[in-house]
């Protein structure tokens, strides 16, 4: 009499899964590092809110440079307001600063139905390359 397939499919899986080892990047293998990241807050008596957020990115391989050379940045229009009020790239302490050119907030294509109004902002950053530190506010 042969095992119910289930218990072959359970003892497959208890041996090819015990030999595997998941862990985190560490900082030398990530693709960027992000080495600081700020959000102030101000909710107002009517229950309406302001967020402050900025980040600042650490490139460290090519893939980042490709990925956040150019960031997109999405948003849903009906239930919130974004604004672009700051975004440049460091070089060895050099600053240079997106040109609002660069930034540019448009609507979001999809086929989904439903009342999202989703837009987009892309931000194209000057100069970047693996060294590069990436500010956004």
């Amino acid at each position: 009499m042969k095992p119910p397939l289930w218990i072959a499919a359970a003892l497959f899986l208890i041996a090819t899964l015990s030999n595997s080892h998941a862990r985190w990047a560490t900082e030398k293998e990530a693709q960027y590092v992000i080495e600081k990241r700020t959000a102030d807050y101000t909710i107002r008596k009517d229950g309406t809110h302001r967020i402050e957020s900025s980040d600042v990115y650490r490139i460290q391989t090519d893939q980042a440079r490709n990925a956040l050379g150019t960031l997109q940045l999405q948003y849903n229009e009906a239930a919130e307001s974004f604004e672009i009020l700051e975004a440049a790239t460091l070089n060895d302490g050099q600053r240079l600063d997106v040109p609002r050119s660069q930034i540019v907030d448009k609507p979001v294509s999809n086929n989904r139905q439903g009342f999202d109004q989703m837009r987009q902002y892309t931000i194209a950053f000057p100069e970047v390359r693996v060294g590069s530190k990436l500010i956004i506010k």
